[in-house]
């Protein structure tokens, strides 16, 4: 691969941005920790992707609850006044840290997958499945029902994640208040010389007792969105905010052994000797 790799680069200009792309998209923000180790050794494209990836990383100076390294975890966000936002958070552990990977969700692509009701292939039949949709879920509640069939979805986890135009990860937490806070943020994007669409930023705070390994099959979390305005096509779209809640459900199979041997990894070792 790299070989060929190598060919491509000398091909023309603009190969190592296309091939960054390229293995950007294959490799996703929480690649095999043997590619973190090999595109590390690189001297180019890969490397810069190793860089790239840590950099998403060091963004979250605050480790998340140690029981969400069991597995991923869907995210639905009900904001009044903003449409129902998805999101999936991934475990990644490095050197005993551990960070989270995000993936983003079309409402969409979590309605017909959740609902098992798939997008139809004849446009005629379109509206009656948007119609279906918007019923199932405006207004948005997630239950154990949802949770139950959210897990057993199949949603994908991995993202290429552009980096450039997309949400990042942060996290921080308040020793004072003793919460825990996961913020998403994307930057401002310029679209021409007149034309840019706002930043955005939402915020999800877990309290003191949320801290806790969750014992129900949802847990409701404080949220709050502020999105800056937007200027598009000669139209200005005002900013807005609000503060609502987000659904936090448990996505996919989960296994407590990547949480055993990191307690194990943090427990000090004792060597005793007989004479």
């Amino acid at each position: 691969m790299q070989l060929v790799k190598a060919i491509q680069r000398g091909v023309e200009q603009k190969a190592t941005a296309r091939m960054f792309l390229d293995i950007l998209t294959v490799t996703g923000t929480a690649p095999d920790s043997s590619f973190m180790r090999f595109a590390e050794a690189d001297s180019l494209v890969f490397r810069q992707i190793h860089d790239l990836i840590l950099f998403a990383w060091s963004r979250q100076p605050a480790p998340p609850p140690y029981w969400m390294v069991t597995g991923s975890w869907l995210m639905a966000l009900d904001v009044p006044g903003f449409f129902p936002f998805f999101f999936a958070l991934s475990p990644v552990v490095k050197d005993r840290d551990m960070y989270l990977a995000i993936r983003i969700y079309e409402p969409g692509e979590v309605y017909e997958r959740v609902f098992r009701d798939p997008a139809p292939s004849d446009p005629s039949e379109n509206d009656a499945w948007l119609a279906r949709a918007g019923a199932a879920m405006n207004p948005l509640v997630c239950g154990d029902a949802f949770a139950d069939s959210a897990r057993t979805s199949g949603l994908s986890t991995h993202d290429a994640h552009y980096f450039f135009n997309d949400y990042l990860v942060h996290t921080d937490a308040d020793s004072v208040k003793k919460e825990f806070m996961i913020i998403l943020k994307r930057e401002k994007l310029a679209q021409s010389a007149f034309e840019f669409i706002g930043a955005d930023s939402i915020k999800v705070t877990f309290s003191l007792p949320q801290l806790s390994k969750p014992e129900g099959k949802v847990t409701v979390l404080r949220a709050e969105r502020h999105q800056g305005a937007s200027l598009l096509n000669g139209t200005v779209t005002p900013g807005k905010s609000g503060i609502g809640k987000v659904y936090l459900m448990a996505l996919g199979e989960h296994s407590d052994e990547i949480l055993r041997k990191l307690q194990e990894a943090a427990l000090p070792k004792i060597s005793v000797e007989s004479r």
